[in-house]
């Protein structure tokens, strides 16, 4: 597989430049590969979990802001910094907690990696810090990603003199194969840079014009993110994009009241009887509609819980989620990640409604139409530690079915086949 080459491979150039070492941890986040620009793979680490801490209040800089300082230059240099990130040391404490995993074995970084929440706003203190004696006179900064510009070549040249300098001082690493001097236009945030002034990047345009058309509001989003990017290039683009917007604010990409654009399912099962019920709802759901759909669904029917057990998804880590519910008095208790026993009765439930969705829908764009009768067998079905039913444990008695109904109506003629 090309994903375990890779692996090995950047395994190995890790370990050679000590940006990594062995490691045995009781906890370590997965890893997984994005596709690079050059075609290459990333390793990525997942460190969703560890991601749920204090957000750093650094600002990372706008790209228009940064771009509209360099009106009235004419020479362009770019100077990109290898690695990036991993030239900023972890404290010898927090090391531990950079720990992945892999089928290898398990490593921690000894540098800051990727795919830490605040590991943007660290880089851009730092870098902003190096370079504050030139920033906004010659210098912009954007993550790894330094712009000098000038008057004129013999400006520019003195200039990155400058830069380098700083650059030894602090031992940053530039990588020379990303780097261009002296340039007239350059690519610089997604934009061409020249003389004549700002052009949108010819890759953009063609992304655009190729864009498939969005199905879901989770893609027109997108489409809508990257299209603002761009909008100081487009004529009139609140009133081009304004029926776009408007499918945004009603949740209907399709043009079709009807449509459902629900493309997941909130599970919520009790822990006593093992009732569980099945809310559709959308994948970019927030935590605000998370816990209207939760009073609608459960706190309507049982009451308000006494304890809840959830995984650390944003939804129920948020401060919305956790301030409702201290008013409530009810207990938050988040599953350790990567032990999924304790949460295991949810995720067995995710498993059966599954395989009951596909078992029932023979249209996979009407599952949810089917998700209220799954709901209803899945709940008069009698557990196998309890020896009942949920719905019999909640009610006191087992719900009338169309079974039932047929064994009623052959009932009087069995009884009159015995007697004659």
């Amino acid at each position: 597989m090309p994903e375990l080459m890779e692996l090995r491979t950047q395994l190995d150039y890790l370990l050679e430049k000590k940006i990594v070492r062995p490691f045995t941890s009781p906890y370590a986040a997965p890893i997984l590969f994005t596709p690079k620009k050059d075609g290459g793979l990333r390793m990525c680490t997942d460190y969703r979990a560890l991601n749920i801490t204090i957000n750093s209040r650094y600002p990372i800089p706008r790209a228009d802001d940064l771009i509209d300082q360099l009106r009235g230059a004419r020479i362009f240099s770019k100077i990109d910094l290898r690695g990036g990130y991993h030239q900023i040391l972890v404290a010898e404490a927090d090391i531990p907690r950079t720990a992945f995993r892999t089928r290898y074995g398990s490593y921690e970084y000894r540098v800051m990696p990727f795919g830490l929440t605040n590991a943007p706003s660290t880089f851009q203190l730092t870098m902003n810090e190096v370079f504050r004696s030139l920033l906004d006179k010659c210098v912009i900064v954007y993550l790894n990603d330094i712009m000098v510009y000038s008057i004129s070549r013999e400006y520019n040249l003195t200039d990155l003199e400058a830069v380098f300098t700083l650059c030894n001082q602090d031992q940053l690493i530039t990588k020379g194969s990303k780097c261009e001097f002296l340039k007239e236009e350059l690519e610089f945030l997604g934009h061409v840079i020249s003389i004549e002034g700002l052009k949108i990047d010819p890759k953009k345009n063609d992304n655009i014009r190729n864009w498939e058309p969005p199905t879901n509001v989770k893609e027109l989003q997108s489409f809508m993110g990257f299209v603002n990017y761009v909008r100081r290039f487009i004529p009139k683009m609140v009133e081009s994009t304004a029926p776009l917007t408007d499918y945004l604010q009603k949740g209907d990409i399709l043009g079709t009241a009807g449509a459902s654009q629900n493309g997941a399912v909130l599970v919520v099962v009790d822990r006593l009887t093992k009732m569980a019920h099945f809310a559709p709802c959308q994948t970019t759901i927030t935590a605000e509609q998370t816990a209207k759909l939760f009073i609608s669904t459960v706190v309507r029917l049982h009451g308000i819980s006494t304890a809840i057990v959830s995984d650390h998804d944003p939804q129920f880590t948020s401060n919305f989620w956790t301030k409702m519910w201290e008013q409530y008095r009810t207990r938050l208790h988040l599953s350790m990640t990567y032990h999924p026993k304790i949460d295991g009765q949810t995720g067995r439930t995710n498993q059966t409604m599954e395989q009951l969705i596909r078992t029932t829908c023979t249209n996979p764009t009407q599952w949810e139409d089917s998700l209220p009768l799954i709901e209803f067998a899945y709940n008069n079905v009698p557990s196998s530690t309890i020896a009942q039913s949920p719905f019999y444990l909640n009610y006191g008695l087992n719900p009338t079915t169309p079974t039932t109904r047929l064994v009623e109506s052959l009932a009087p003629r069995s009884q009159q086949f015995r007697l004659s």
